[in-house]
C-alpha cells in the first residue's frame, strides 16, 4: 500500500487546461469564474437580490453559492425562496460555461500519462478543492476503453458519486 495522498489545488486544472486547445477561451480562476457568471445579473430581477447580499458573499462564488443553500434564522420565506432561485441561476449558468468551454476544448492529457498511470494503479486517494471535472477526465483517458463508460465515476471513488451535467 502506498503512503501518499494528492491534494490538488486550482493550480492542478490550470495546468490541465494549458493542454487544452481552445478558440481563446481559457479555463478561469475562481475570481475570473466570479467575474464572468455574477457580471451577467445586474439587469435581473435576480439581479436586485444579488446587489441585496453582503459584498463579502458577492466577491467569490463558492462562499455566494454556501451563503444561498444555508436557510438562515432570520429569513422569511420569500427570502429563502429568492436564495434558492438565485442559486438555481448560478449553478444552472456555471454547468452553461464549463459545457460551452468543453465543446471548444481538446484535451491533451498525453503529458499527464505518467502521473495518471501512477495514482490509478496504486489507488492513491486525492482531495481536490477543483470545481471542475477536468481531473477525473485527465484520470479516464489512462482508463482501459472498456472502463471509459458513464459509471466509471463510481470505479473512481470510495463512496458513491453521481456525475453532475
Amino acid at each position: 500500500m502506498v503512503n501518499e495522498v494528492f491534494f490538488l489545488g486550482a493550480g492542478f486544472s490550470i495546468a490541465l487546461a494549458n493542454s487544452c486547445v481552445t478558440n481563446g477561451k481559457t479555463y478561469p480562476t475562481l475570481k475570473s469564474l466570479t467575474n464572468e457568471i455574477l457580471c451577467d445579473f445586474s439587469k435581473t430581477s435576480l439581479g436586485t437580490h444579488l446587489h441585496e447580499i453582503s459584498q463579502k458573499y458577492t466577491e467569490n462564488i463558492e462562499l455566494l453559492l454556501t451563503y444561498l443553500s444555508t436557510d438562515l434564522p432570520w429569513q422569511n420565506q420569500q427570502m429563502i425562496h429568492l436564495d434558492k432561485a438565485l442559486y438555481f441561476e448560478l449553478t444552472s449558468k456555471i454547468s452553461k460555461y464549463f459545457n460551452d468551454l468543453d465543446k471548444v476544448c481538446e484535451y491533451n492529457f498525453e503529458p499527464f500519462k505518467n502521473l495518471s498511470k501512477y495514482i490509478t494503479g496504486n489507488k492513491i486517494p486525492i482531495i481536490t478543492l477543483n470545481y471542475d471535472t477536468l481531473l477525473e477526465r485527465m484520470l479516464l483517458f489512462t482508463m482501459p476503453k472498456d472502463s471509459q463508460n458513464a459509471n466509471s465515476y463510481n470505479k473512481q471513488y470510495t463512496c458513491d458519486f453521481e456525475r453532475i451535467n
